[in-house]
């Protein structure tokens, strides 16, 4: 029996099929009839590796594109909700980070140079999630001027 999916590649699938338009305002018809004429099935729950393989080629080829993503994001505590306030701004530090390949713990670390409490001799470690709205912005700025600094 062939293997199924697993639940980050039918992420990727659904994240690309947005990207390209193919899911509008919650409806996936598009993207159902478009897995089924590449694969012969309407859900990727019903996909094994071969018809993903398919799927993400004939999806590359429409320009879509799969970015890979760090495991480090869990560590990080960027898994829990974002709040409301700063939710574009850690968007656009997770995009930063995934175009450089760099995991989150990357931006942690820059939090924790730039606000890390260093008044005693244990250094409380910040993260990226524990900033407030400027103190995030300062971290994005970094990671931009690192970002063009790098090409």
């Amino acid at each position: 029996m062939r293997k199924g999916l697993t639940n980050g590649q039918k992420a990727s699938l659904h994240i690309v099929a947005n990207e390209l338009g193919m899911i509008q305002w919650g409806d996936d018809a598009i993207y159902r009839d478009f897995l089924f004429s590449v694969c012969g099935k309407r859900s990727s729950t019903h996909m094994d590796q071969r018809d993903y393989t398919e799927v993400k080629n004939e999806m590359i080829k429409r320009g879509g594109v799969f970015k890979t993503y760090h495991k480090s994001a869990r560590r990080s505590g960027m898994h829990t909700k974002k709040p409301k306030a700063r939710e574009k701004l850690l968007s656009k530090i997770g995009a930063i980070l995934a175009d450089m390949g760099l995991p989150w713990s990357y931006a942690d670390s820059i939090a924790d140079q730039m606000y890390g409490d260093k008044s005693n001799d244990r250094v409380a470690k910040k993260h990226v999630r524990m900033l407030d709205y400027t103190q995030t912005h300062a971290v994005m700025v970094a990671l931009i001027k690192h970002q063009r600094k790098k090409g």
